[in-house]
């Protein structure tokens, strides 16, 4: 069996570009199985060192793989040192999610053995669940499960996040034993396909766990029929096609009564109540216009009427973040002036990052709320200690707001570089309103979560 140093030896011979950033995976890999930190970390520097020179996509995404199992590697090592695993800020697992995404964005450009896309799949979605995203760790999840049903951690690993949610997120009761149900279904088919080890042995415990709690479960019958015929309509089978109901069923299954916008919950006084429906009228307002402009055909980009729909849709998605942090403030009592609050940093003393989290959320064991404290963290705010942005795009989304809001704007056939007029081809800003339309979808339920959750809490 090789030893790091062999491995170490190994590198300074590998001559082929792959060879090299393989050795280097099997080194982060053995380090972590004999947990030594300062191996890891030295797995991490040859990494970072060498993908600069990377040349091909191919090689580029088994950098950012590798570099993200090293930092998740880090993060494991640490997690027994730290207070709690409920720290909201956490530095390995930013490297970590940064480095899938990008592994993912070259995956999409090259031929790749299929297995390494459906890791890099699967552990986004373990990530973002872990940061209180279910929504799409989910959608992670699904896309694994759908191409390889056999493939055990995206399986069993969805099953776990049912099971949570159902116990702790989803306010409607026939939606929880739904959510409850389904996740021990996929719990228990999970574990029968190959699993690592220690992964498999806690899945096992979660499944006997909640057995013990409800040993009828296998026998629960949800009533949930699947009769789209008698909804059927091109808009909503095409808010089903890409999940854009606000509805928890959806982000599961494509039942019929998921074919709606079910996002209910018990707010404390009515002026809160009465914005959350504001929210989510605007919601279906950008929903409808954005379906609108990609359904009815255009005779020419000039002054089209299908581009003012895409723009209205662009804009009032974006609104949706900073409505969202107006409601958290007044719901959770953090007493920021209104005038001032901003979805990216009220979580912080004086509004000011360097200065730290507010009290109220650290080591909050909301995972509802901290998932919109990470969602917050995928949108670029052109302020000192917020420009580094989680997602590879979200400065560019920035910057195509603010030539909407304020400059100059045209949508053509394919995108245009000009210093004073922003021009974008139809594909790449209708793919930018639906990845909006998506998290701000998903910042309405991570609000209505996080509020079910806080109930539950209080009990």
């Amino acid at each position: 069996m090789e030893t790091l140093d062999d491995l170490l030896r190994n590198l300074s011979s590998a001559t082929a570009e792959e060879a090299f950033i393989l050795t280097i995976g099997q080194f982060i890999d053995l380090a972590m199985e004999q947990k030594s930190i300062s191996h890891i970390e030295q797995g991490i520097f040859l990494l970072e060192e060498w993908l600069p020179k990377v040349n091909t996509s191919k090689n580029k995404v088994l950098c950012h793989y590798f570099l993200a199992v090293a930092w998740e590697d880090k993060r494991a090592y640490y997690r027994h040192k730290k207070t709690s695993d409920w720290d909201w800020e956490q530095e390995e697992i930013e490297h970590a999610l940064i480095n899938l995404r990008l592994a993912e964005k070259y995956f999409q450009r090259i031929e790749n053995p299929k297995v390494r896309y459906l890791q890099i799949l699967t552990n986004l979605g373990n990530i973002l669940d872990s940061l209180g995203r279910p929504i799409p760790a989910l959608s992670y999840w699904n896309q694994v499960i759908n191409f390889d049903r056999k493939f055990g951690m995206a399986l069993a690993n969805k099953g776990a996040c049912l099971i949570y949610h159902g116990f702790n997120s989803v306010p409607d009761l026939l939606f929880k034993r739904f959510y409850l149900r389904l996740g021990y279904e996929d719990l228990i088919e999970g574990i029968t396909y190959p699993i690592e080890p220690a992964a498999a042995q806690d899945f096992k415990q979660r499944v006997e766990s909640i057995k013990s709690i409800y040993p009828d479960i296998q026998n629960w019958e949800i009533h949930l029929h699947e009769n789209l015929s008698k909804l059927e309509t091109n808009y909503t089978n095409w808010c089903i096609q890409n999940v854009l109901f606000l509805n928890p069923i959806i982000d599961v299954h494509t039942y019929d009564f998921a074919t709606w916008d079910n996002a209910i919950v018990a707010l404390p006084d009515k002026e809160l109540d009465n914005f959350l429906a504001q929210i989510i009228c605007e919601f279906r307002i950008a929903r409808r216009f954005f379906y609108r402009s990609v359904s009815e055909k255009s005779i020419s980009f000039e002054y089209n009427e299908n581009i003012e729909h895409k723009k209205l849709s662009f804009r009032i998605a974006y609104s949706i973040f900073d409505k969202i942090a107006y409601l958290i403030n007044k719901f959770y009592v953090l007493k920021i002036p209104n005038t001032k609050v901003n979805f990216h940093t009220l979580w912080f003393l004086d509004l000011k990052k360097d200065k730290g989290l507010r009290p109220e959320f650290i080591n909050n064991d909301n995972l509802f709320l901290r998932g919109l404290y990470w969602i917050s963290k995928d949108l670029f705010y052109a302020k000192e200690g917020f420009k580094n942005a989680l997602t590879p795009e979200a400065k560019e989304i920035a910057k195509l707001r603010n030539f909407i809001e304020h400059k100059s704007f045209t949508v053509d056939a394919i995108s245009g570089k000009s210093d004073f007029t922003y021009s974008i081809s139809v594909d790449d800003f209708d793919f930018k309103i639906l990845n909006l339309l998506k998290m701000s979808r998903e910042s309405i339920l991570n609000f209505i979560y996080s509020v079910e959750r806080k109930r539950i809490m209080k009990k």
